[in-house]
């Protein structure tokens, strides 16, 4: 694919695992000046190098982008998820999970200029510094990115900046280990610094690793408090009902570039305001597919749709079922069903001519237990 700043190209990549046993990936992918690299949606493209690699590298890359990807699975020395040496990228709505590296177990970006929007670091582990991600003589601008449960031998579960700038705003920190944050300058004669805004730091600023006493902005909005995560289901590192990150992002999200969605593809900004993290809280979060009631395998079609959609779901035993279509809000627009059905395989269609394009939440009750499914009506 040839491509330039004037004629910059992307590869679309559809759902699916992309693998050395599926499709004979070698890795690391090297992606070239100008090509990014886009899926359908962070959840359902998987990049996995099954540990045989680091998973996604840059090399002197003027500029590429990745996104709506999960990279995972890499295992090299430096960046075992993505890594990026002397180069400009972004990346935004990629899932970053159970890498394995010395340094940078996510990502190691290492003389870059980078933008990470909407992206979750979870489950990774260096055996040295940075768990989660490692900047050094790096600029980075950190956005809306939620980083939990990623674990080093020695530095900076979450963060290592070794003589870098970074600037993070909306952005999660929990339960990384052995600290969130560590800044390492080592002598580095640069002006290097750290800036917070709207973010959820697990210890807060005092617990920052910073030996030298390098400069922290500690700016408004910031917080310690538990995030409250879902814990469960498709996307555990949602924020559940009662979070303190909910609706207390920066209200200012000009120039932030927000996606149009969220890693669960909700909409990105509810409620009028921006929550804290990767994941918008919305009336329907913290509610799960329960295998027990048979929900979890709940299927729409098509999907987007303009005017009928069918819906199958599996109902274990006779009971009373109740379907209805609601708005982003939470209100419900359209009552589908409210009778006691048969235990089997059911199958029903729903006719949704009449509303208006957009985004919708299909609502399935059994037994108080309950799924939810996204709708995009065309």
């Amino acid at each position: 694919i040839l491509a330039d700043s004037l004629q910059q190209r992307s590869i679309l990549l559809m759902d699916g695992t992309y693998s050395p046993q599926t499709n004979g990936e070698q890795f690391p992918v090297n992606i070239p000046d100008y090509i990014s690299l886009e899926g359908v949606s962070a959840s359902s493209v998987i990049i996995d190098a099954d540990s045989s690699a680091g998973v996604i590298e840059f090399l002197y890359n003027k500029s590429s982008h990745l996104s709506k990807l999960t990279i995972q699975r890499g295992g090299t020395k430096l960046g075992g998820g993505i890594y990026a040496e002397l180069s400009d990228i972004g990346i935004e709505n990629i899932i970053i999970r159970k890498n394995n590296a010395k340094y940078g177990a996510a990502l190691f970006f290492d003389n870059c200029t980078s933008k990470i929007n909407n992206v979750l670091v979870a489950n990774n582990n260096a055996t040295v510094n940075g768990g989660g991600l490692y900047f050094t003589n790096s600029e980075a601008n950190i956005n809306s990115l939620t980083a939990s449960s990623n674990t080093a031998g020695q530095m900076a579960g979450g963060i290592h900046n070794y003589r870098s700038t970074l600037s993070i705003t909306n952005t999660i920190l929990w339960d990384d280990v052995p600290q969130e944050i560590a800044f390492i300058t080592s002598g580095g004669t640069d002006s290097y610094s750290i800036s917070l805004s709207y973010s959820d730091l697990q210890g807060g600023e005092s617990e920052i690793e910073n030996p030298a006493g390098d400069t922290i902005h500690w700016l408004e909005g910031n917080i310690d408090e538990d995030p409250f995560f879902v814990k469960d289901g498709a996307h555990p590192f949602q924020i559940n009902d009662g979070s303190a990150c909910i609706d207390i992002g920066t209200s200012d999200t000009s120039g932030l570039n927000l996606p149009e969605f969220d890693l669960a593809e909700n909409p990105r900004v509810f409620n009028d305001r921006l929550d804290i993290g990767a994941y918008e809280w919305n009336t329907f979060v913290g509610v799960y597919e329960h295998a027990a009631q048979g929900l979890s395998n709940t299927k729409l079609f098509p999907n987007p749709v303009s005017s009928t959609l069918t819906v199958a779901f599996n109902v274990l035993k006779e009971d009373v079922v109740m379907i209805e279509i609601c708005d982003v809000s939470g209100t419900t627009v359209r009552t589908v069903l409210s009778n006691k059905l048969q235990a089997g395989k059911q199958k029903l269609n729903c006719n949704v001519q009449g509303l208006k394009p957009g985004i919708y939440v299909l609502r399935l009750v059994i037994s108080g237990e309950v799924c939810t499914r996204k709708i995009v009506k065309l």
